[in-house]
């Protein structure tokens, strides 16, 4: 994947004008830069990604292997596909492959810009420049890294998992509390049934939702309706 390197955006700081651009039209990128690849594979801790739609099925192959070297050395993963990079072949048992490193997978309907945040000091970025090539540009500055954290964690927030079916597995204290709430019955009253504390619940209810993808507790209970968890 060639691409030409980017002009603007050195400084690591998105103007207001360009946070809305990248936030209501994003652009899709291909991967597989020399320099984000150095950049992505120098991480320690964890790396969060966006993509946008691979221009083929053999982009999916490329960070596949970006993903078995970093789950190597013990890098937690977590991505945020576009649901339209389902239509490509392969890309379904590319993510279950990928579940199965440990890479947490996640939906949206968006096609968001591909983003790598690495160790959470460092952001890769690859868009269309204005002349049609790709365009890269790496953030370090404190505070072009911090807003593009935020970004990534509200799309991760309101994204949904993949897989979202029977493998989406509850604890069996969870899976009470999801009982309970579903049922109608107040949080104080579930806590009293089931001998635990106001924030031992709320912790409960928490991990739920994330386990089941739901961004509420209504979808949680929907969701492990739908997957016939629900007695």
């Amino acid at each position: 994947m060639t691409g030409h390197q980017g002009t603007a955006g050195q400084t690591g700081v998105l103007t207001a004008g360009r946070r809305t651009a990248l936030a209501v039209h994003p652009r899709p990128a291909r991967t597989g830069h020399p320099s984000g690849r150095r950049a992505v594979l120098a991480a320690r801790s964890d790396v969060a990604f966006t993509l946008s739609v691979p221009t083929a099925p053999d982009r999916l192959d490329e960070v596949e292997e970006w993903y078995q070297e970093l789950r190597a050395i013990g890098v937690t993963v977590r991505t945020v596909y576009p649901e339209a990079a389902l239509k490509l072949p392969g890309a379904a048992a590319h993510m279950e492959r990928a579940t199965a490193m440990g890479v947490r997978c996640r939906l949206l309907p968006t096609h968001p810009v591909f983003t790598a945040v690495i160790d959470r000091h460092t952001v890769f970025m690859a868009m269309e420049s204005g002349a049609g090539g790709i365009g890269e540009q790496v953030f370090r500055t404190p505070a072009g890294v911090a807003l593009l954290v935020e970004a990534f964690e509200r799309s991760w927030g309101s994204a949904r998992e993949f897989p979202a079916g029977p493998t989406a597995v509850l604890t069996g204290p969870q899976l009470t509390a999801v009982q309970l709430m579903s049922s109608g019955m107040k949080d104080d009253k579930i806590a009293r049934v089931m001998k635990i504390s106001p924030r031992t619940l709320s912790r409960l209810v928490a991990g739920a939702m994330d386990t089941l993808g739901a961004i509420s507790r209504f979808e949680a209970g929907a969701k492990a309706q739908e997957l016939g968890l629900l007695r």
